[in-house]
C-alpha cells in the first residue's frame, strides 16, 4: 500500500491547479485584474496550505509521502513560503 498524505502535497498542487485554471481563464478575459486577483487568491490559498503544515511539522519534525520520498520539512516549508510571497509582491507591483 502507498502512503500518500495529501496534506504534504496540497500547497504544489494548490498552485498547480489556479495556475492552470487562470491561464485558460486569461485566455477569454482580457482585463488583467480579473486574472491577478484570481492568482492572489490561488497563492494565498497555498500559503494558508503551507502554514498548516508548518505547524505540523514542528511537532511532528516532517512530513512524508510515498515511503519518505518527498519529505516536507520546516526548512523547504519556509523557502516555499519566502516564493510564495515573492510572487505575490511581483503581482501586486
Amino acid at each position: 500500500m502507498i502512503d500518500v498524505n495529501w496534506l504534504a502535497f496540497s500547497p504544489p498542487l494548490t498552485l498547480l491547479i489556479s495556475a492552470s485554471f487562470i491561464v485558460i481563464f486569461a485566455l477569454f478575459v482580457t482585463d488583467t485584474r480579473i486574472s491577478a486577483v484570481l492568482s492572489l487568491v490561488g497563492l494565498f490559498i497555498s500559503f494558508g496550505f503551507t502554514v498548516v503544515l508548518f505547524s505540523q511539522v514542528q511537532d511532528a519534525g516532517m512530513v512524508s509521502s510515498f515511503g519518505l520520498r518527498y519529505l516536507a520539512d520546516s526548512m523547504s516549508l519556509g523557502f516555499n513560503m519566502v516564493i510564495v510571497l515573492g510572487a505575490v509582491i511581483a503581482i501586486l507591483i
